[in-house]
């Protein structure tokens, strides 16, 4: 029923990571396809971290999905 979500981190105008996820309600969880940050010169600044904190909070609010 559900496909695939995804968060996007830019800067500036770029987009320079992805976390790709998926809700499944009849567990109560979101299962994580991908964090992934393409350009070698962005790794160890955070970005995929900062991802999932995000990701990690906006689940904590209620969602429609998960009643």
């Amino acid at each position: 029923r559900w496909s695939t979500f995804a968060k996007l981190s830019y800067r500036e105008s770029t987009a320079v990571g992805l976390i790709q996820y998926k809700p499944v309600p009849q567990e109560r969880v979101v299962y994580i396809y991908c964090i992934f940050v393409p350009e070698k010169d962005q790794w160890q600044k955070g970005i995929a971290t900062q991802l999932l904190s995000n990701l990690i909070a906006d689940m904590k609010k209620p969602k429609l999905w998960f009643n």
